[in-house]
């Protein structure tokens, strides 16, 4: 493991220490039972991907292959279509989902809890309010004097919603406060889903699992080697893996179907490697050629290809949650997340080893190079930057808490498999993760400046620079060069618009001209004097605010490039 110099500051030494341990924590993952399609989810056979349009996959001329007769179809679960004709069954309450529960852990349960348990708790029998409980999945679904508070998947007929989103403050709830937009607009897309709640129906009868409780669970078993299955079928299997398939099929009094035929085998391993449907040419050439020697090579071609880094890379992208604007109440684009795509397509290319790409995702300003380039790409590879953000969030403060709370969730469930961000509230009940672990490791990320590059704008006030990459580099830049006349076009039209606003007298046009004025600007601001690019990028680097030394305060000075060394 790298050794830290000493003058590195506290925060940065402890952001680098993390990353280069989770290596290590997801080695203690894979004893607890998780696998790395637990962590990256299961690939799909969806043709879409980067560099490609679907328009593009229909203009090849290549359809899906149709079954010939007689030939089995099976569906996305494993079993052959249901008879159109037949009554589809009754379906039930659907189960909550793990993300519903995830939503109702940071949106819902905070809110009930800082808002709501002071007149509305089981503890409190003597001021609950309205004989409403709120504490308590079955109080909450029972409600109080007016009915229940929710009718799960009605938002319209709920009255908790009702009362909350009550624009009179004599009615409002909680009393003489009107909660935020975005927030009642949480509680709808709750109720929306069903109201999951996985809370236990009484306060008083919930006990913390006990050690052996908690080390029993399904999710921290260690992995066993289990023996091959006896199969009936002795020479169908070419493989270990194929005699547990056989021995399911046989289980359930099925049997395999033929292997597929030269064609059909082409076209699944061409969108499983590369998402994209093999050339008539190719396919003409193996259907005269099927051989096993033929296959290997081109399954050797498909992995050589740019197309299966590019398709590949979406799995990952879905774990570091990539998007290209910051979602949310307010939807602004980020112009240079385009980067942080590429990286990880060149990292698959290179076949960059995983616990470098951990350790890059995490502290990669913070490491050390030997050229430019090398710098260019640590400022790059990082997926602190993106995600999603609340830019009209009116407190500073819990903009700053949000954003952390994002970074510590998305980095835990890549890296550990684990939802930590429940910790923010409380210590979770099975899985070993105390509050106090989740607010250490909030104080790691808080000490890191986020640089996301969003501006100025109508209700998106939470802005952020972007980090300059070195000109010697060459990195690409994402806009052609900014000629004279179109400077001075931009120029006079901010003129312009100042101008109307020092004659104008209305505050909300006023407003508004301002949120044109920083569009115009921003757009200035992308390029230097001479009119090229400037060349920046989304990524994260560590803030020193000033320590005090005695009686003056000086500011803490600043990390050099490569402050980590191996």
């Amino acid at each position: 493991m790298a050794r830290l110099p000493v003058s590195l500051p506290t925060q940065s030494r402890r952001r680098a220490r993390f990353a280069q341990t989770l290596w290590a924590g997801l080695v203690l993952v894979q004893f607890a039972g998780f696998s790395a399609s637990d962590c990256l989810g299961q690939p799909d056979n969806d043709p879409t991907r980067i560099g490609q349009t679907q328009a593009e996959t229909t203009r090849s001329g290549q359809s899906p292959a149709e079954p010939t007769p007689g030939q089995s179809v099976v569906d996305a679960s494993g079993g052959t279509p249901a008879d159109s004709s037949a009554d589809p069954p009754a379906k039930g309450p659907s189960p909550p989902t793990p993300e519903d529960i995830a939503f109702f852990e940071r949106k819902i349960r905070p809110v009930l809890v800082t808002e709501c348990f002071a007149c509305h708790s089981s503890r409190l029998p003597d001021k609950m309010q309205a004989g409403l409980a709120l504490d308590t999945a079955a109080g909450l679904r029972k409600g109080g004097d007016s009915g229940p508070a929710v009718v799960p998947g009605d938002p319209a007929a709920s009255l908790l919603l009702e009362r909350i989103a009550e624009p009179d403050l004599a009615r409002s709830m909680p009393p003489k406060k009107l909660l935020p937009p975005e927030v009642v607009a949480e509680f709808t897309e709750w109720v929306r889903r069903g109201a999951p709640d996985p809370r236990q129906d009484s306060v008083d009868g919930w006990t913390a699992p006990d050690e052996a409780a908690r080390r029993a669970h399904w999710a921290f078993q260690s992995p066993r080697e289990p023996s091959l299955p006896e199969v009936a079928r002795g020479n169908w299997p070419r493989g270990d893996i194929d005699r547990f398939v056989l021995a399911a099929l046989e289980q359930r009094g099925l049997a395999p179907v033929a292997d597929a035929d030269p064609r059909s085998l082409l076209r699944r391993v061409a969108f499983d490697l590369t998402g994209l449907p093999p050339s008539a040419a190719d396919l003409e050439a193996f259907v005269a050629n099927p051989s096993r020697e033929e296959f290997a090579r081109v399954v050797d071609r498909l992995l050589d290809s740019p197309r299966f880094c590019e398709k590949w890379a979406r799995h990952w992208l879905d774990v570091a949650r990539y998007a290209e604007s910051t979602g949310k109440t307010v939807n602004f684009a980020y112009p240079q997340a385009w980067r942080y795509r590429d990286y990880v397509i060149a990292a698959l290319k290179s076949d960059k080893p995983f616990d470098r790409f951990i350790l890059e995702q995490l502290a990669s300003d913070l490491l050390p190079f030997d050229t430019p380039a090398q710098r260019a790409e640590h400022l790059v590879a990082t997926f602190l930057a993106i995600g999603p953000k609340t830019l009209n969030e009116r407190s500073g403060l819990k903009f700053e808490l949000d954003l952390v709370d994002e970074q510590i969730d998305v980095a835990t469930q890549a890296f550990l498999g684990l939802s930590v961000a429940c910790a923010r509230c409380h210590d979770h009940k099975f899985d070993p993760i105390p509050q106090a672990d989740y607010y250490a490791l909030a104080g790691i990320f808080r000490s890191t400046e986020t640089c996301y590059g969003t501006v100025s704008f109508i209700n998106a006030q939470r802005v952020s620079p972007l980090l300059p990459l070195p000109v010697e580099a060459h990195p690409e830049p994402d806009v052609p060069p900014l000629s004279e006349l179109e400077r001075r076009r931009l120029q006079g039209q901010i003129d312009r618009i100042r101008d109307s606003i020092a004659r104008s007298q209305d505050g909300m046009a006023q407003f508004l001209s301002f949120g044109q004025i920083s569009l115009l600007q921003a757009r200035l601001d992308a390029y230097d004097a001479s009119g090229q690019p400037t060349l920046l990028a989304m990524g994260v680097r560590d803030r020193f605010p000033p320590f005090a030394v005695g009686a003056s305060a000086v500011a803490a000075p600043p990390l050099r490039p490569g402050g980590i060394h191996q």
